[in-house]
């Protein structure tokens, strides 16, 4: 009766440990019965400490409390010598290298990551970024049974030689990728492991354009099959090649990226206005006080699309003795006059003057200050003045640059014609000064 009660109380003990296992997500492992019935609780709770990270087949639980119940029995016999506890305690301690010669290599790579995943693992390097490949990425890379066990037998000795004194396991384990697996799966290794780091990065974009008012949460299945496949795709390829510490084809594959950017995320990034001297993007981050339609906005943002393929090809595509450039400047303010109207681009140019006409004001205040044309409680009627003439110049220069006709070439010349008196007379007082300093022969 007492065997069969401390046998339900065994069971039991397992149950909870299994209960406590579920709940951090793992699916409860079953121990074999007999096993169960054929040793002390001591030995099968160590036991259960591994087959609860990892079915284990009949085999190897007898195997593992075999070794365990040998332990406990080593231990016992340095207690009855009269060790002291710290002796017999050490057969008590998880010795990882004698529990891997107990797994198959499969199973032991399952167990030391699971440890790793709860932070229960102690003083013992890991090859991790092998060792997760071997177990997350096996199928999808088609990783065949061989590779599998070459890959563990690289990690096993990378493992070793880390715990030996310094080593580079970092390196140890690329040089891994690089021998056991075939050029496709090498490849295909960099987008499979940039996942969770693709995930993070979109969810964290798709809270910002929720910020930013950009769409809402019923947008958002829509908004992630757009910008996950992209992200996926985009983060892959520049690990792959900067792993290859191939430059030169890591700005290319960036560059042809950004001619697939989606369109939420070009509109994103010019509501943070991410370029301002991008025209497309800066016109977005205006687009409200410029009163744009959503077929403008839509417009724009193909607009800046195009620019990013322009400069791709002329970058990448052109043969080596071509003088084929493509002038974005020129593409812009062509396309500009096609999407906005007159009175739309007037304002902006308006807004992408201000402060630059600020600036050119007032340094013509202070030469006139400096000749004496004007006096301290003029000051702010003066500069006012000054503001809106550099201002209308300035965009009158603009429209000028983007259509050259006799219209806008006529405006540039009366805003010129009209300026300020005190502009006129600041003219003659530095023509009178440079034929005054004139030195003459």
């Amino acid at each position: 009766m007492r065997k069969k009660y401390g046998y339900i109380v065994l069971l039991a003990a397992c149950i909870i440990i299994g209960v406590a296992y579920f709940a951090k997500g793992r699916a409860e492992s079953v121990m074999d019965s007999g096993v169960l019935k054929a040793y002390p609780a001591a030995v099968i709770s160590r036991v259960y400490s591994i087959t609860s990270r990892v079915a284990l087949p009949v085999e190897r639980q007898r195997k593992l409390a075999e070794y365990f119940q040998e332990k406990d029995r080593m231990a016992n016999q340095a207690k009855e010598r009269g060790e002291d506890p710290v002796v017999f305690a050490k057969y008590y301690t998880v010795d990882y290298d004698e529990i891997r010669e107990l797994l198959e290599p499969e199973d032991f790579n399952r167990y030391i990551l699971s440890l790793h995943e709860d932070e229960e693992l102690r003083n013992y390097p890991l090859a991790l970024k092998l060792r997760r490949m071997a177990d997350r990425h096996a199928e999808e890379l088609k990783l065949s049974k061989d590779q599998v066990l070459d890959l563990l037998a690289d990690v096993a000795e990378i493992e070793e030689s880390a715990r030996s004194g310094e080593f580079n396991v970092d390196s140890a384990e690329n040089e891994g990728l690089a021998h056991f697996l075939s050029e496709e799966q090498f490849r295909e290794y960099f987008y499979l492991s940039s996942v969770p780091g693709v995930e993070r990065t979109v969810d964290e974009l798709m809270d910002r354009l929720r910020d930013a008012e950009l769409m809402t949460m019923d947008d958002s299945a829509k908004v992630y099959q757009l910008l996950y496949p992209f992200e996926y795709q985009r983060a892959g390829g520049l690990a792959y090649y900067s792993f290859k510490k191939e430059n030169k084809l890591y700005d290319r594959y960036r560059d042809s990226m950004a001619c697939h950017q989606p369109a939420i995320t070009i509109l994103y990034d010019g509501h943070r206005n991410l370029h301002p001297w991008s025209w497309p993007l800066n016109i977005l981050f205006h687009r409200k006080s410029l009163d744009l339609t959503n077929a403008q906005i839509n417009s724009l943002v193909s607009m800046y699309r195009k620019v990013q393929e322009g400069e791709f090809r002329a970058r990448y595509l052109k043969a080596d003795d071509s003088d084929e450039r493509f002038d974005r400047w020129q593409f812009e303010k062509t396309e500009l006059v096609k999407v906005l109207n007159t009175l739309q681009i007037d304002n902006y140019l308006q807004i992408r003057n201000r402060k630059s006409a600020e600036e050119n004001a007032q340094r013509d205040y202070e030469k006139l200050r400096e000749y004496g044309l004007v006096m301290a409680q003029d000051s702010a009627g003066v500069h006012q003045e000054l503001f809106d003439y550099r201002l209308r110049l300035q965009v009158r220069d603009e429209w000028v640059a983007i259509e050259r006709s006799k219209k806008n070439e006529f405006a540039q010349r009366d805003v010129l014609d009209n300026r300020p008196e005190l502009l006129k007379k600041l003219e003659e007082k530095e023509k009178a000064e440079r034929e005054t300093n004139v030195v003459r022969f």
